[in-house]
């Protein structure tokens, strides 16, 4: 009685930790950087296309910032779910996203990066 006590008690720990998920991202690889380009006065604009999928989507880029790097990350969302990313991408016609950054003094470097690529730079300040 005990050891069935046991195995259900592990079967339904297991099954708990199988529930949580990671966050998800698109590795750098699964990204096509089409273009990154100057708006206006500390605005940057980029343009960038994840691998097309049926069951996922992107909603945006999770940023971090360490003062002189910003470090962009594609968020990858199943596509019945909402996700959190820190930027909201548009879709333009032709099926790529884009997003605007504010780019302060401070930053130097705009990368994107996944859990296995620290930085692809994306643009450096001259």
């Amino acid at each position: 009685m005990k050891f069935v006590f046991w195995a259900y008690a592990l079967l339904l720990l297991g099954s708990l930790f199988g529930c949580v998920r990671k966050r998800m991202e698109y590795a750098v690889s699964e990204i096509k950087v089409e273009g990154v380009s100057v708006q206006s006065e500390g605005w940057l604009s980029i343009r960038f296309r994840p691998i097309l999928e049926t069951l996922y989507y992107s909603p945006g880029v999770l940023v971090a910032n360490d003062g002189r790097r910003l470090t962009l990350r594609v968020v990858r969302c199943p596509a019945q779910e909402k996700c959190q990313s820190d930027i909201l991408s548009e879709y333009d016609d032709a099926g790529a996203q884009r997003i605007s950054l504010k780019v302060t003094r401070e930053v130097h470097q705009i990368c994107l990066s996944d859990e296995n690529v620290d930085c692809l730079s994306l643009w450096t300040r001259n």
